[in-house]
């Protein structure tokens, strides 16, 4: 039986050439799948020319055909490497992105889109690498110090060598990434870059707590910035237990600095859990629909 791969006889293409063999014309370069008896699918393309007697009387084809079959496996299997090859890409952890000798996107996972959100509709196969990095700045992406300019020929300068240790750049949207560069056999340049949020947001809570220990009185200042930074949340604060069921804060962090220090009722708040004898709690999120009864008397 005859078929055409990836279709069945009522195809366009076999309603055509169905129709050219009615009519007894020529055709070139038809293509078609053959089942054979060992299960393996042999792809054939053909050529006919209509062949009649002295008294005009049509006697059938003449013509030639090729074997496509090592050639059509062989795309088939290139298909399904290329296939693999992004799929593993696609599940990796860090963005990846490869450019090619002129410096040009060939292709990137959709993770590395995440580095430039406001440009990540440039990420597409042909923009340059300097495209798409003046978009990036131009939508306010990145924390810099110096001029645009200057920091986009210092970046470029970097990425062209391709032998610099790896960046550390901070986002306008408070992530921090380690971006590394490594130069291809033809040229081109593999990009890679990394979240280091959390490793930054916890340098930054040593720092502070090394800070704290040397300035006399604000260790627990600086425990509490400590702890809002490190973990990422608007307030941290640190506590001690009073009588009769009640907590002062010593320390308070709020968002850009220090906060009110307060005595308040344990009843009713996520730290009545711990000060019973639970080793600690932890309520992500809607503390105050958890906890709508607490209570708290501010300090004078």
């Amino acid at each position: 039986m005859l078929f055409r791969s990836g279709g069945d006889p009522s195809e366009l293409t076999w309603q055509n050439h169905l129709e050219d063999l009615d009519a007894r014309r020529p055709f070139r370069n038809f293509e078609y799948a053959l089942a054979g008896a060992d299960g393996r699918t042999r792809h054939l393309r053909i050529n006919g020319k209509p062949v009649h007697d002295a008294g005009g009387n049509f006697l059938g084809y003449r013509g030639t055909g090729t074997d496509l079959t090592p050639e059509v496996e062989a795309r088939q299997q290139a298909a399904r490497l290329d296939q693999r090859f992004h799929d593993a890409v696609e599940s990796m952890p860090h963005g990846v992105a490869l450019f090619d000798s002129e410096d040009r996107l060939i292709f990137c996972n959709s993770k590395h889109k995440l580095i430039y959100p406001n440009a990540s509709h440039l990420m597409v196969p042909g923009r340059t690498f300097e495209e798409i990095l003046r978009a990036a700045l131009d939508t306010d992406t990145f924390v810099i110090d110096e001029t645009s300019e200057t920091f986009i020929q210092q970046r470029m300068k970097a990425h062209r060598e391709q032998s610099h240790e790896p960046l550390q750049q901070q986002q306008r949207d408070g992530r921090w990434v380690q971006i590394s560069e490594m130069a291809t056999t033809e040229g081109g340049t593999i990009t890679s870059w990394t979240d280091i949020t959390q490793l930054k947001r916890r340098e930054q809570a040593l720092a502070f707590l090394v800070e704290g220990s040397t300035s006399e009185g604000s260790f627990l200042d600086a425990a509490a910035k400590a702890l809002a930074l490190g973990l990422g949340y608007r307030w941290a604060g640190v506590s001690r237990f009073l009588n009769e069921g009640r907590a002062k804060l010593l320390a308070m962090w709020d968002t850009d600095g220090p906060g009110e220090l307060f005595e308040y009722e344990l009843a009713d708040t996520p730290c009545a859990s711990v000060a019973n004898g639970q080793e600690y709690c932890f309520y992500p999120n809607r503390v105050a629909d958890k906890f709508p009864d607490r209570k708290s008397t501010r300090l004078n």
